[in-house]
Formats: C-alpha cells, sequence, structure tokens
C-alpha cells in the first residue's frame, strides 16, 4: 500500500470510530456548514420550484447539510468512511419518506458516477484530506451543465496556535499540512468555471484547556497528521509533554481560555 491509500485508509478508520460522538464535538464542522447551507439555499429554493433537484455531498459525514434542505429533493452523501455512512443513513432515515436518498462509499478523488448528473455538488471541511485539484475535476465532471460547486476547506494558518506551543516542544510535524490560498486558487483555475465565488475566513473555537481542543480534534476523527497527502506518524503525547504544550500555548486576551484558530476558505463555483 502507498502512503496516499495508506492516508486514505486512516482518516477512513479515524472518521469511521467517531460516527457516534461526532456531532457533539464538531463545534467547527457545524459552524462551517451551517454558513455553507445558507449559500447553497437562495439558489437550491429557487431552482426547485421547477424541477426535483439532486444534490451530491462529498465527504458527508453525519450529513448535517440535510438538516437544512427543503423536500422534496434527491440527495446522495459520499464518504470514505463506512461508519459515517451508516451512521448518518440510520440518522436521517425519517427523510426517506419524502425524498430520494442514497449513500455511496467512495472516494472524493475517484467519484463512481457519470458525467453531468448532479444539479449541485456540496462538501463541508471534507477536501484538506484529499488533492484538491482532484477533487475539483470529479466535481466539474459529475455537474450537469450550469450547476454549481459549493464547498469550504481549511488554508494554511489553521491551528497556528497549536502549532506555535508545540514548536516550543520539538520540530516535529504536528499539525496537518493545509494548502494556501494561492494554491487553492490554482487548484480552482485547473477547471474552467463560469464563475467563481470564494472568501477566506478566519473560525474561532474556544476550549478549557488544550487537552480539550485536542479530545475535540481525536473526537470528530481529525487527528491525523499529512504532509504533501502522505501519513505522517508523530511522537506519543504523554503527561509531562502535556503539561509543557498547555505552558507553551499563546493566550492573549484571555489567559484561562484556549482559542484555537482555523482559515476556511468558502467557494461557490458555477460549471460553464
Amino acid at each position: 500500500m502507498n502512503q496516499s491509500n495508506a492516508l486514505q485508509q486512516v482518516v477512513s478508520e479515524h472518521f469511521s470510530r467517531a460516527a457516534a460522538q461526532y456531532d457533539t464535538a464538531a463545534q467547527l464542522q457545524l459552524k462551517v456548514i451551517k454558513k455553507l447551507a445558507n449559500q447553497l439555499l437562495p439558489e437550491f429554493k429557487m431552482m426547485q420550484a421547477n424541477k426535483n433537484l439532486h444534490i451530491l455531498d462529498v465527504g458527508c459525514g453525519t450529513a448535517n447539510l440535510l438538516q437544512f434542505l427543503p423536500s422534496p429533493f434527491a440527495y446522495t452523501g459520499v464518504d470514505i468512511a463506512e461508519g459515517m455512512l451508516a451512521f448518518s443513513a440510520e440518522k436521517f432515515s425519517y427523510l426517506a419518506a419524502d425524498n430520494q436518498l442514497a449513500w455511496q462509499l467512495a472516494d472524493a478523488q475517484n467519484l463512481p458516477f457519470e458525467e453531468n448528473q448532479f444539479d449541485f455538488v456540496f462538501s463541508s471541511l471534507a477536501w484538506q484530506w484529499c488533492d484538491l485539484e482532484q477533487v475539483l475535476a470529479q466535481s466539474y465532471r459529475v455537474l450537469k451543465p450550469g450547476g454549481t460547486l459549493i464547498f469550504s476547506t481549511l488554508l494554511d494558518g489553521t491551528l497556528c496556535e497549536l502549532n506555535q506551543a508545540f514548536k516550543q516542544l520539538d520540530n516535529q510535524i504536528h499539525i496537518n499540512q493545509f494548502i494556501d490560498s494561492q494554491a487553492l486558487e490554482q487548484a480552482i483555475n485547473s477547471q474552467d468555471w463560469h464563475q467563481v465565488n470564494a472568501q477566506v475566513l478566519t473560525e474561532k473555537t474556544h476550549y478549557d484547556s488544550v487537552y480539550q481542543l485536542l479530545k475535540e480534534l481525536k473526537s470528530i476523527g481529525a487527528n491525523t497528521v499529512s504532509k504533501n497527502n502522505q501519513l505522517y506518524k508523530r511522537q506519543p503525547l504523554t503527561k509531562n509533554r502535556l503539561a509543557r504544550l498547555e505552558l507553551a500555548y499563546p493566550r492573549q486576551s484571555n489567559p484561562v481560555q484556549t482559542i484555537a484558530s482555523w482559515q476556511v476558505a468558502y467557494c461557490q463555483l458555477r460549471k460553464s
């Protein structure tokens, strides 16, 4: 198994294990998906008056997008984590009476769908684990002409406080390596999008301690560290190292509270 496949397998295993407790721990993910859904809904509702829309949710996780979609619709949730799909199918089974729901175990970088199949492709905070050019190419391929892709992903500078604290301990990589804004722009420009709207916002989450931050990352399955799409193994965090990390964590306005920063790109692209 090559390193890229090994990374995908580890990410899949981590998110499968995290499915049951994901919604109670994913404060950033729930905040971002709500903002992203608000970008989707005006166009979705307008088009829904004329036809039954088919939306593809790539890296659907616990499928929280379904909380926001007005019936009726056709929805296909895709994820590499089988545990997430099983959890989501049960969680939203009550919607099956009025809508067409389908669940597909698949890699976002190799979608098992025909061309020009979906009115919308949606993805929230899943593609930082992927080659962005590949997933954008796949999304473009399966979108109908005039279809819309709406996605969010994390950029360089995410968890900068945690990264700074770890640097006081050693020179190892402890934070997932995220692309920068220039790489995001290049990936978007690799396809001939008719219309592009992208913005980067700094989102903040709050914790009582660094330990609580690390616990949340593990609880949502986001404790994998990768560099150049390859798995990176870290030194175990002992009690002594955790205590040092707590002391090293930068705290400015409130010395008690631990604040984590996330650079989130919100993107809306229309296919020609």
